[in-house]
C-alpha cells in the first residue's frame, strides 16, 4: 500500500517531535493544497480525516466506497493522532513504520483476522501486521508496542497483564525465529 511521507517527517528529520495534532493537520492541509490532483492526495485526505476523528475506528474498516489508499491514510492519521494524544508527542521516526502497520490493516488478510473473536482478533491481526512491517522496515519493540496498544484500544480490548504477557511472549518467539533464520542464512 503506497504511503507518502509528509515533508515534515522526511527521513533526514526523523528526530523531530510533533506535539500538536492540530499543527500536524494544518501541515497536511498545506501539503494537500500544493498537490490536489496527485495520487497521494487521497492518502492525505484520509490522514486528515483520521487525525480529526476522536472516535474509535471500526475494524475492519467500512470505507463507504472509499479506496484502500484513503482507508490506509485514515488509519495512519488516526494512529498518529492517538500517539500524540496519549503520549503527548510523536517522534518523526515513528511515522513510516506506523503508516505501514495501518496500511496492512486494510488488506484482505488483516480484515479476515479482525472478524475473529477477541482477543484472538487482536493477537492474530497484530502478528500479521507486525511481520509485514518488519519485512520492509525496522519495527522496534517500543513502536510495535504502541501499535499493539492502539489496535487493542480500537477493538475495545482491555490491556490486561495477561494480554501484555502474551504479546511479549509472541514477540520473543518471533525474534528468536528471525535470528535462527539469519544464522542459517549466514
Amino acid at each position: 500500500m503506497p504511503f507518502k511521507v509528509p515533508a515534515l517527517f522526511r527521513r533526514d528529520r526523523g528526530s523531530e517531535q510533533v506535539e500538536d495534532v492540530g499543527a500536524l493537520v494544518a501541515a497536511l492541509r498545506r501539503q494537500l493544497a500544493t498537490s490536489p490532483g496527485e495520487p497521494r492526495s487521497s492518502t492525505l485526505r484520509g490522514q486528515i480525516a483520521g487525525m480529526e476523528s476522536q472516535e474509535r475506528v471500526r475494524l475492519p474498516m467500512d470505507g463507504k466506497g472509499e479506496s484502500r489508499v484513503w482507508l490506509a491514510g485514515y488509519l495512519a492519521g488516526h494512529l498518529d493522532a492517538w500517539v500524540i494524544r496519549t503520549r503527548g508527542r510523536m517522534p518523526g521516526d515513528l511515522l513510516v513504520p506506523l503508516a505501514a502497520y495501518a496500511a496492512f490493516l486494510v488488506s484482505p488478510p488483516a480484515e479476515r483476522r479482525l472478524e475473529e473473536a477477541p482477543p484472538v482478533n487482536l493477537l492474530k491481526t497484530h502478528l500479521l501486521a507486525s511481520a509485514a512491517v518488519a519485512e520492509r522496515a525496522s519495527f522496534p519493540l517500543a513502536t510495535e508496542q504502541i501499535a499493539f496498544e492502539w489496535l487493542a484500544d480500537q477493538l475495545a480490548i482491555p490491556m490486561t497483564p495477561e494480554l501484555r504477557r502474551r504479546f511479549l511472549a509472541w514477540r520473543e518467539r518471533r525474534l528468536a525465529e528471525l535470528n535462527e533464520t539469519k544464522d542459517a542464512a549466514s
